[in-house]
Parts: C-alpha cells; sequence; structure tokens
C-alpha cells in the first residue's frame, strides 16, 4: 500500500510545533534562571539589611552599656525623698541605689530587646560565628545586671559586722561596686578601676561581632 508523502502544510506544522517546543524549554530555563537571581538578590538585601540593624543594635547597646557604669552619678539620679547623709539607714542606700540602677539599667534594656529580636535572622542569614558573638555580648549585658543587684543586695546588709564572713561579704560588696562602675573605654583604661573583667569581656564581643558584620557589608 502506498505511503502518503507529507506535504508543504504538514512540514510547517511540524516545524512551528518545534519551535514552540524548543521556545517553551528556553523559557523555562530562563524563567528558573530569572528566579535563581531574584532569590539571591532578596537573600542578599535581607542579608545587609539584617547586619545593619545588627551594627546599629550593637553599637546602641555599646553607649548605653557604657554609660550605665558611669562611675559619676548626678544628684538628679536619686530619688527626691533621699535621706540627707547622716540620715540614711542601709536600706535608704540600698532603695536609692536600685532608683539609679533602674533607670540606667532600662535605657541598656531596650537596646537590648532590640538586639535579641535580631538573632534568629542573624542565625538565618550568617555563619555561627557571627551569632556566637551576638550572644556573648548579650550574656556581658546580662552579667551587669546581675552585678547591680548584686550591689543593691549586698548594701541593704548594712553593717556587715567582724568575723570572716563579714570580711567576705565587704569584699563581695567592693568585687560588685568594681564590676558596675567602670568609666567607658578610651585608649588606656583608667588605673583608679583596676577590675576589668566585665569591660574586656564586651568590649572583646562588640569588637568581634562588628567587625564580623562590617565583613558581611563589604565595609573594610
Amino acid at each position: 500500500m502506498p505511503t502518503s508523502t507529507p506535504s508543504a502544510a504538514d512540514w510547517i506544522t511540524l516545524a512551528v510545533n518545534f519551535v514552540t517546543m524548543v521556545a517553551a524549554v528556553g523559557a523555562f530555563f530562563v524563567a528558573k534562571a530569572a528566579l535563581g537571581t531574584w532569590r539571591q538578590q532578596i537573600r542578599g538585601e535581607a542579608t545587609f539589611e539584617t547586619a545593619r540593624k545588627m551594627v546599629v543594635s550593637a553599637n546602641k547597646l555599646a553607649m548605653y552599656f557604657h554609660a550605665a557604669r558611669s562611675p559619676f552619678t548626678d544628684a538628679s539620679e536619686f530619688p527626691s525623698d533621699y535621706p540627707t547623709p547622716g540620715n540614711r539607714t542601709a536600706e535608704d542606700e540600698a532603695r536609692a541605689w536600685g532608683h539609679v540602677f533602674d533607670n540606667r539599667w532600662k535605657r541598656v534594656y531596650r537596646s537590648y530587646t532590640r538586639l535579641v529580636a535580631l538573632l534568629p535572622e542573624l542565625r538565618a542569614f550568617f555563619p555561627r560565628d557571627v551569632s556566637d558573638a551576638a550572644e556573648s555580648l548579650l550574656r556581658s549585658t546580662r552579667e551587669l545586671q546581675f552585678h547591680m543587684q548584686e550591689f543593691v543586695y549586698l548594701t541593704r546588709q548594712g553593717d556587715f559586722g567582724e568575723g570572716p564572713a563579714a570580711t567576705r561579704l565587704r569584699e563581695q560588696l567592693a568585687n560588685a561596686r568594681e564590676a558596675v562602675f567602670a568609666p567607658e573605654p578610651r585608649g588606656e583604661i583608667n588605673k583608679q578601676f583596676p577590675n576589668h573583667e566585665l569591660t574586656d569581656k564586651f568590649v572583646k564581643a562588640h569588637s568581634e561581632l562588628i567587625t564580623l558584620l562590617r565583613k558581611a557589608l563589604h565595609i573594610e
């Protein structure tokens, strides 16, 4: 039985179908490449914005952290009903310092919570060492709050009396005072404030975090 020869119309139809198929395949790969580029762009923008917000939050935290530890306490920071010297009890002293520290800590805590809120994004877009540095900075910040509370608690005890236990309590109070009060580090640390363990930990964590984030932002 004779076979029919494809007509010109058949060849045209085949050619159109082939071109359409090639165009569809090409469009698929173009769209896939565009989607990948878009995803990279979105991820890059998200990474940049997270790093930017983290740098701002960390620097604000550092500013308030050092301000909260200022050895200079203005009279306006104490309660208005703070008794005059010579008429103050241990409870008066503890309550007054608690008032000072509460107000100073509020400013620190606002920056602290902003940084905590950024941690999930930091863990999502950056290597582990970046979030580790941020968490170290947060731990140092919470340590300041602990020493403030310790200072108030020990001040409330008043006269420790005599004996080995009293000596240890006086040493604890002195250590708490040194941990709470420290000048902002500018070059060589003031030798009047020898105990700078907390300062060193905070400054190291802050410096490491900022360095890592600046690298992420391509800022040398």
